[in-house]
């Protein structure tokens, strides 16, 4: 089993590049036992996770460390969230709109309504 740190030095160019990268769990620390490192991200969406870290960076941004089961295997899946959204409204909004499901959910309901609402009148 790999360190946090060293698992990340060894992925972060494809971080860089802004891919998701999954790691077996029995390959790596789990965040939880780096409280130093990673905590749990307030209002964090289910997308199917088990667990759900972030690690915030000093420029901005922070690596976002979430759990799957792959198949038979857990699996942490890191990524690289360009706008932290704790450290300011302006990157909560970005967040929102950029990095998460909400905004594009809501605007395929938003239309979803529209065109309901178009062919009942």
């Amino acid at each position: 089993m790999h360190s946090l740190e060293c698992t990340l030095r060894r992925i972060w160019p494809q971080l860089v590049l802004g891919e998701k990268v999954n790691v077996p769990l029995y390959e790596v620390e789990h965040p939880a036992s780096r409280p130093d490192l990673f905590r749990p991200p307030p209002g964090a969406l289910p997308t199917g996770q088990t667990c759900d870290y972030v690690w915030r960076l000093d420029e901005g941004g922070r690596v976002h460390a979430q759990c799957f089961q792959v198949g038979v295997q857990p699996t942490v899946r890191f990524h690289i969230d360009q706008y932290d959204p704790e450290r300011s409204p302006m990157d909560w909004l970005a967040h929102a709109v950029f990095e998460t499901p909400l905004v594009p959910a809501l605007a395929v309901a938003g239309l979803a309504l529209l065109v309901y609402a178009q062919m009942k009148s």
